[in-house]
C-alpha cells in the first residue's frame, strides 16, 4: 500500500507543479487501487485525456529480481527490439530515432528489486521541436512484455 501511495504522490507533486491536479489522475489512482494493480506512470494528453500504463502484481511477481549492479536480465538490446517491434505494429515505416532508455524500479507491496525500461522514440524532423502526437514511449517489463496503455477520455 505504502508504495502505491508513494507513485501517486510523485503523480501528484508533477500534475502539481504544472497546475492543479487533473481529476482523471485521481480517477486512474482510485481505480488502481480498487482493482489490485500497480501504476507505472500517468501520460497527461493535450485533450485532458491520460494513458495509463498499469500491471498486475502477478505480472509484476513474474520479473526477475534485479539488483542494479550487475547487467539486467533482459538486455538492453532486447528491449529496444521489443519496443521497434511495437512502434513499427503502431505505425509502418515511420522513421522513428531512439531518444531515450532508462530504468525504472516498481514499487508495490512485497516485491523489491522489480524494474522496467522506459524508452522513447521521436518523430524525426529537422524542424520541429518539442511534443509531437507522433513521438512513442514504449514501456517494457523485465520480463520482455510490453505493457499496453489504458486510454481515459476527458
Amino acid at each position: 500500500m505504502k508504495y502505491v501511495l508513494a507513485i501517486l504522490l510523485t503523480i501528484v507533486v508533477t500534475c502539481s507543479l504544472a497546475g492543479e491536479v487533473p481529476n482523471i489522475v485521481s480517477k486512474i489512482s482510485s481505480e488502481a487501487l480498487q482493482k489490485g494493480l500497480v501504476l507505472l506512470n500517468v501520460i497527461m494528453q493535450e485533450d485532458g485525456g491520460a494513458e495509463a500504463y498499469m500491471v498486475t502484481k502477478e505480472q509484476v511477481s513474474n520479473i526477475p529480481e534485479w539488483d542494479g549492479k550487475s547487467n539486467p536480465p533482459l538486455e538492453v538490446a532486447k528491449a529496444l527490439e521489443i519496443a521497434r517491434a511495437k512502434v513499427l505494429k503502431e505505425a509502418p515505416g515511420k522513421k522513428d530515432l531512439l531518444s531515450s532508455v532508462a530504468f525504472h524500479l516498481i514499487y508495490a507491496d512485497g516485491m523489491k528489486k522489480r524494474w522496467y525500461y522506459k524508452i522513447d522514440f521521436q518523430k524525426y524532423s529537422p524542424v520541429e521541436r518539442g511534443y509531437n502526437p507522433d513521438n512513442r514511449t514504449v514501456y517494457v517489463l523485465m520480463s520482455g512484455t510490453v505493457v499496453k496503455p489504458k486510454l481515459y477520455n476527458k
